[in-house]
């Protein structure tokens, strides 16, 4: 490893974030894309976190399996882009940053 500048720290805590979205936009996001009726939230939709320009990430918990969604700062989303399955929950770190890079992560949002 040779220069720290590839690396962004991010801060561990003993607590969950609420994250930028409310549980009502998490809800509307989650039956949109796992064409369900949920009203409530029960964990299915943690948040991990938000970039420099108000993006955020959250990982989905249907009974499927795992999902990121990103979140623009408008809290849009894009059903087909922004939504990445995670088929491998103890290797999936390269495959997440990818999408997150192919959705615009930490780069200014064009309306």
């Amino acid at each position: 490893m040779s220069d720290s500048s590839e690396f962004e720290s991010v801060g561990i805590t003993r607590r969950r974030e609420r994250g930028p979205l409310s549980d009502a936009q998490l809800i509307e996001a989650f039956n949109e894309i796992f064409s369900r009726n949920i009203t409530r939230l029960h964990g299915l939709m943690l948040y991990l976190r938000t970039d420099n320009y108000g993006g955020s990430v959250y990982l989905a918990e249907p009974r499927e399996g795992y999902f990121a969604v990103v979140f623009q700062p408008d809290h849009s989303f894009d059903l087909e882009a922004g939504v990445l399955e995670i088929t491998d929950p103890n290797n999936y770190q390269t495959d997440l940053r990818l999408f997150m890079e192919a959705t615009g992560w930490n780069t200014p949002f064009d309306e």
